[in-house]
């Protein structure tokens, strides 16, 4: 089973065991650790291969950054209330947004902490999305 990784999951997996800001310290500006607005300097901004800088303790790359990664939650702008303790999605009968974690290339550092939060419609298409795959073991 493939699927969308859950806002619990994308957040335990990108801290990768971390207490710090973000999965590698404090801080992130112009470290060239992350691709955000003001994290490096390029002549063309936009999205980059997968790789391009190093992965989180866990192996992971390009967590924070890069591309805003879409999860499986529906958004709550209430918080967390009424979510699952479980690690499992927030879905709700009037779903009309989905969570997208990480930020992207156009974000300044600050909001590429692993507890932010964004949200589009479904259906929205727009360069800075992207997702990361979860495969269940059987």
């Amino acid at each position: 089973i493939y699927r969308l990784p859950t806002e619990s999951e994308w957040e335990y997996v990108t801290k990768a065991g971390s207490n710090t800001r973000f999965p590698n310290g404090d801080h992130i500006k112009n470290l060239n650790i992350a691709n955000c607005i003001d994290c490096l300097f390029l002549e063309s901004p936009g999205p980059l291969p997968v790789g391009s800088f190093p992965p989180n303790a866990w192996g992971l790359y390009d967590t924070l950054g890069n591309v805003d990664e879409w999860v499986e939650d529906c958004m709550n702008l209430e918080g967390y209330k009424g979510h699952p303790n479980d690690g499992s999605a927030y879905i709700s009968e009037d779903c009309n947004d989905r969570v997208a974690r990480g930020g992207s290339w156009e974000y300044p550092s600050e909001t590429l902490r692993s507890t932010w939060r964004d949200w589009y419609p479904p259906e929205d298409k727009t360069w800075e999305q992207g997702f990361r795959i979860v495969r269940e073991l059987p």
